[in-house]
C-alpha cells in the first residue's frame, strides 16, 4: 500500500489537505500548533488504497518539543518502508521560512514532493519558481490550493519511484545521524544563504497585512475591542437571538416530535411510555433545547480562530499572562477550552515549557465549556431573564480572576524567557470550511452527547423508581435506590442553599457528562425542558431555587470539576496524582466560593465581614509586594526606567 506522509511547518494547511484527500474534517485553524498527534487514514482511490498520513507541524528535524519528536519518530518509521512518499507541505506566501526543512530533508537523501500551498493568496511567476525549485532539490513541485477537491487529483496522481532494501536502510541511517549530531542547528546559516540565493521573493507579491496589523498591535487599543467583540459575541449567542432559536425548537421539534413518540408508547404501556417519556422529551429533549445556542458558539469559535485573530491576541495577551506563570500561547487551549475542555487540554501541547504546559492544563477546567451552558443558562434565566449573557460574562470573568489568582500565588514568572509566536495573515474565513468545521462540531457534540444522556437517563429512570429489592415503588412510601443513596450527602451541600437529593444525583451524573444536569433536574422534578424553569421556582418541588441559592448553585456549577473523560486526558498528560488534586482543589475551591455567596446573599454577616477581611488583606498584600518590587528595581537610571523603555 502507497503512503503520503504530509510534513512541514506550522499552519502550512497539511491538516486542511489532509481532511480533502481523506474526506475528513479534522481541527485545522489559521493558528500554529493546532496538529499536535499524528493522523492517519487509509482511502480508495481508483481501486487502489492510499494510506494518508497528516504529522504535526515542524519548523527543522530538532526535537525539542513533543509534536516534534512525534513527527521526527514517524519519519523515521515511514523511511524504513519502500512505498512510502513524503510530501512537504510549504505556505507560497512564506517559502523564505518553510525552505529551510526543504535542505534539510535534501541533506538527509529524502526524497519528497514539494507542494505550493495557498497559491491563491499570492501574485506569483508560478513556472519560474516551480522551475527554480525543481531544479534546486531535484523534486516535483506541484502548486494547489488545499481547499479545492482539485488538490487531491494532483497529489494522488503521483506516481510511486520504486526503491531497493539498500536505498531505504541508507537513507534511514543517514537520517538518524544527522538528526542525532544536530547537524541542523550546524548547518543553519548555510542552508539560510542558499534560500537567500535562490531569490524566490522577488518571484511573488505577497498579499500584505501591515496596516491591519499595525491598529491591532496596541494593546490599549485591540484588547478592549477583543473584549467589546466578546461580548457582542455571548449577546448574541445568549441574549434574544439564541433564546428565540431554542424556544423554536423546543415548541417545534421536542414538543411535537418527541410528544408524539410519547403518546404512541403510553398506548402500549403505561411503565413504557413513563420511559419514553423520562428518556426522550425530559432527558434528551432538555439537550436538544440549547442545541442552536452551542452551534452559534461553535461558529463564532470557528470564525475567530479561521480569521487569524486569536495569534494576534495570544501575542497582545502575552506580557500579561507572563506575570501569572503562563505564555501568550496559553490563549490557544483556552479558547479550546469554551467548545471542549478534553480537546482543549491536548492543545496545550503546542506549548514548548513543562512548567507552562502543566499550569496551563491547571486552569482549563475552570474555563466553562459547552456542556455546562445549558444548565447556567436554564438557572440564570429565571431571575435575570434577558440578562443572562451578561450572567455568562460575569462567570468567565471571575473564573479568570479566581485562576490567575491561584496562579499568582505559586510565585512563578517567565518575564525573561523570549515569547516566539508567528503571526499568520488575517484572512477573510473561508466559508464553507467554517460551516464544514461547525457541522462536525456540533455533529460530534450531539453524537457523543445525546446517547449518553439516554443511556444516563435509562439508568437515572430505573434507579429512581425502584428499592433495593427491585420493586416499582410507584404509588408507595418506599425510597428509592436513587433517593437514598444521594439523600446520604445531600446534608453536605445545605449550607449552599441547595441540600437537595436531586442535585446530588445531578452532580454525580454530571461529572459522566455536564449536559447531565439539565436532564437529571428534568426527571428528578418530573417536568420537560420547557416547564423546568417553572419548577425550579416551585417550592414544592423536589428541586428549587432562590435567587441566593441559584447563584451558588451557578458559582458552584462554573467552577465544579470537569468530567471523566477530560480528567483522563489531564492524566495522560500530566499524570495521575495531577489529575486527582485537580479534581479535589477545584471541588473544594468551588465549594468554598459557593458557600460565601450563598451566605453573604442570605445576610450571614460573619461571612460578609471575613469576605471583606479577606479583601483588605488581598490589597495589603499588594501593596506590600509593590513596594518591595519598586525598591528591587534597579533599572531607573537618570530618571529614566529602562525597563519601560525596552517596551
Amino acid at each position: 500500500m502507497k503512503s503520503f506522509v504530509l510534513i512541514g511547518n506550522p499552519n502550512t494547511g497539511k491538516t486542511t489537505l489532509f481532511n480533502v484527500l481523506t474526506n475528513s474534517n479534522e481541527h485545522a485553524s489559521n493558528w500554529h500548533g493546532v496538529t499536535v498527534s499524528v493522523k492517519k487514514k487509509v482511502i480508495t482511490y481508483f481501486g487502489q488504497k492510499i494510506e494518508i498520513v497528516d504529522l504535526p507541524g515542524i519548523g527543522s528535524l530538532s526535537h525539542t518539543s513533543p509534536d516534534e519528536k512525534i513527527a521526527i519518530k514517524e519519519i523515521e518509521n515511514y523511511l524504513n518502508k519502500k512505498n512510502s512518499i513524503f510530501v512537504l507541505v510549504c505556505d507560497a506566501g512564506n517559502l523564505n521560512k518553510n525552505l529551510f526543512l526543504a535542505y534539510q530533508l535534501k541533506e538527509c537523501n529524502i526524497k519528497f514532493v514539494l507542494v505550493l500551498n495557498m497559491i491563491n493568496e499570492v501574485k506569483l511567476n508560478i513556472d519560474l519558481v516551480k522551475k527554480k525549485l525543481t531544479d534546486e532539490f531535484n523534486c516535483l513541485t506541484l502548486t494547489i490550493d488545499c481547499r479545492r477537491k482539485k488538490a487531491k487529483h494532483k497529489l494522488l496522481d503521483i506516481k510511486l519511484d520504486k526503491k531497493n532494501s539498500e536505498e531505504v536502510i541508507k537513507n534511514l541511517r543517514h537520517f538518524i545521524n544527522y538528526v542525532k549530531n544536530g547537524n541542523e542547528l550546524k548547518n543553519a546559516e548555510i542552508t539560510y544563504k542558499k534560500i537567500t540565493n535562490l531569490h524566490i521573493s522577488d518571484c511573488f507579491n505577497q498579499v500584505k497585512t501591515e496596516k491591519s496589523d499595525f491598529l491591532l498591535s496596541f494593546p490599549k487599543l485591540s484588547l478592549p475591542l477583543f473584549f467589546l467583540l466578546f461580548c457582542f459575541a455571548f449577546f448574541l449567542i445568549f441574549g434574544p437571538v439564541g433564546s428565540l432559536l431554542s424556544d423554536f425548537v423546543d415548541d417545534y421539534f421536542v414538543s411535537f416530535v418527541f410528544d408524539f413518540i410519547v403518546i404512541k408508547a403510553y398506548n402500549i404501556s403505561g411503565l413504557f411510555g413513563d420511559f419514553l417519556n423520562s428518556v426522550l422529551v425530559v432527558g434528551v429533549g432538555s439537550v436538544i433545547c440549547f442545541l442552536p445556542q452551542i452551534v452559534m458558539l461553535f461558529l463564532f469559535l470557528s470564525l475567530i480562530e479561521d480569521s487569524g485573530i486569536m495569534s494576534r491576541i495570544s501575542f497582545l495577551i502575552d506580557p500579561f499572562f507572563r506575570k501569572f506563570g503562563l505564555t501568550g500561547k496559553s490563549v490557544f487551549s483556552i479558547m479550546s477550552g469554551f467548545g471542549c475542555t478534553t480537546s482543549s487540554v491536548l492543545v496545550s501541547r503546542n506549548l514548548e515549557n513543562s512548567i507552562v504546559r502543566k499550569k496551563t492544563i491547571f486552569v482549563l477546567p475552570f474555563v466553562g465549556c459547552s456542556a455546562k451552558l445549558p444548565i447556567i443558562l436554564v438557572v440564570s434565566s429565571l431571575f435575570f431573564g434577558k440578562l443572562v449573557f451578561l450572567v455568562l460574562i460575569g462567570l468567565y470573568l471571575i473564573s479568570l480572576f479566581v485562576c490567575l489568582f491561584i496562579l499568582k500565588l505559586s510565585n512563578i514568572k517567565l518575564e525573561h524567557q523570549p515569547f516566539l509566536l508567528e503571526i499568520p495573515r488575517l484572512r477573510i474565513p473561508y466559508f464553507k470550511k467554517v460551516i464544514a468545521d461547525t457541522k462536525y462540531n456540533v455533529f460530534s457534540f450531539a453524537s457523543r452527547t445525546l446517547g449518553i444522556v439516554a443511556l444516563l437517563c435509562s439508568l437515572l429512570f430505573f434507579l429512581s423508581n425502584f428499592d433495593f429489592y427491585f420493586r416499582n415503588i410507584a404509588g408507595t412510601e418506599n425510597k428509592s435506590i436513587l433517593e437514598v443513596v444521594a439523600g446520604f450527602f445531600a446534608p453536605i451541600f445545605k449550607p449552599l442553599g441547595f441540600g437537595f437529593f436531586g442535585v446530588v444525583v445531578a452532580l454525580f451524573f454530571g461529572l459522566v457528562a455536564k449536559e447531565m444536569i439539565v436532564s437529571v433536574l428534568a426527571m428528578i422534578n418530573g417536568v420537560g425542558a420547557g416547564m423546568l424553569g417553572y419548577a425550579l421556582l416551585n417550592p414544592a418541588s423536589e428541586v428549587f431555587f432562590t435567587l441566593p441559592s441559584a447563584v451558588s448553585f451557578v458559582v458552584f456549577i462554573f467552577l465544579f470539576s470537569p468530567c471523566f473523560p477530560c480528567l483522563s486526558m489531564i492524566r495522560k498528560e500530566i499524570g495521575l496524582k495531577s489529575a486527582i488534586f485537580c479534581f479535589v482543589f477545584q471541588f473544594f475551591l468551588a465549594y468554598l466560593l459557593s458557600l460565601f455567596v450563598y451566605q453573604i446573599l442570605i445576610g450571614n454577616f460573619i461571612f460578609l465581614w471575613i469576605f471583606v477581611s479577606l479583601l483588605f488583606a488581598l490589597f495589603g498584600w499588594s501593596v506590600l509586594k509593590l513596594r518591595k518590587r519598586k525598591g528591587q528595581c534597579d533599572g531607573c537610571k537618570n530618571k529614566f526606567c529602562s525597563f519601560r523603555r525596552k517596551l
